[in-house]
């Protein structure tokens, strides 16, 4: 076990500050999961994080708006604080732009050149400001749309254009 953390560690002194954090935190979650460990010292790597039930529709299927809630500041806090850490965050609602500091969230995590971000969104609130942001940031777009034609797409998405959704994944593509 020693020598190899002490080889990861050569590795590890050769890389940049936000790597060598990244780097040994992945190294020692590997290790501690290949011994079979239940308690880990290791911060995770994935997070998926659900930030608010604001939506700015209300799909057939959905309730997750009959209970308006927010994450608290001091778990905003702590998500960041895992930040460095992480290898993948998942963000989703509700719907994550509608809310005001999720931007700045956003900005924030993409400091961070390992952490890949993925975010599950109906996709009507993209326009050049946040496609552009988008792209810059390589971030994963997850469109949820349950339907093709704008009959069925507009009965399950209550609340949405199929012509908005249209003009976003277009304006996201131009980026």
């Amino acid at each position: 076990m020693n020598s190899r953390l002490g080889e990861s560690r050569k590795v590890i002194g050769k890389s940049s500050d936000k790597d060598a954090i990244f780097f040994r935190n992945k190294m020692l979650n590997e290790l501690e999961i290949s011994q079979k460990n239940i308690i880990l010292e290791s911060k995770p790597m994935y997070l998926g994080v659900t930030l608010s039930s604001k939506c700015n529709l209300r799909c057939i299927m959905c309730r997750v708006a009959e209970n308006t809630w927010d994450v608290s500041q001091n778990i905003i806090t702590e998500i960041i604080r895992l930040f460095p850490f992480l290898k993948r965050i998942s963000w989703q609602g509700g719907e994550v732009f509608l809310l005001d500091y999720f931007g700045e969230l956003f900005e924030k995590a993409a400091f961070y050149p390992n952490l890949k971000q993925t975010i599950v969104t109906n996709g009507l609130l993209i326009d050049k400001k946040w496609a552009e942001k988008l792209a810059r940031c390589n971030a994963d777009i997850i469109f949820s749309i349950d339907g093709v034609t704008k009959k069925t797409y507009e009965h399950i998405r209550r609340g949405a254009r199929f012509e908005d959704l249209i003009r976003s994944i277009e304006t996201l593509n131009a980026y």
